[in-house]
C-alpha cells in the first residue's frame, strides 16, 4: 500500500496526536540510524520516545525503555549520517498500522 494511497491516508487521518508524533519520531530515528525506511522497530522506538503517551507508559511499566529497546535492536544513531532520509514506511510497518486501525 503506497504511503499516499487513499486507504493509507484514511488510516493516518484517524491517528491520535501522540500516534502521529510517534511516527514523526520513528522517521527521525530511522534517518538517524541511516535506515532507508521506517520499520516496525522504528515505530516501537518512536512510541517509547513519546514518554507522556499511554503506549510509552505501558511499555515502560513492563520494563521496556527507549534505551533498552535501542540496545536490543542495536539501533544507535550514527555519529555522522549522510542520508536523504527515510524513504517511507516498510510494508510490515504499513501492515502493522493498518491492522491497528482495523
Amino acid at each position: 500500500m503506497p504511503p499516499n494511497s487513499s486507504d493509507f491516508q484514511e488510516i493516518l487521518n484517524h491517528l491520535t496526536e501522540n500516534a502521529l508524533r510517534s511516527l514523526q519520531q520513528a522517521d527521525g530515528i530511522a534517518r538517524a540510524s541511516g535506515s532507508p525506511y521506517v520499520g516496525t522497530q522504528h515505530i516501537l522506538l518512536g512510541i517509547l520516545a513519546q514518554e507522556a503517551s499511554i503506549g510509552a507508559k505501558m511499555l515502560q511499566d513492563s520494563g521496556v525503555t527507549l534505551d533498552r529497546a535501542r540496545l536490543a535492536l542495536n539501533l544507535t544513531p550514527k555519529a555522522t549520517v549522510i542520508n536523504m532520509g527515510a524513504k517511507g514506511l516498510s510494508e510490515t510497518a504499513k501492515l502493522t498500522l493498518k491492522m491497528a486501525y482495523e
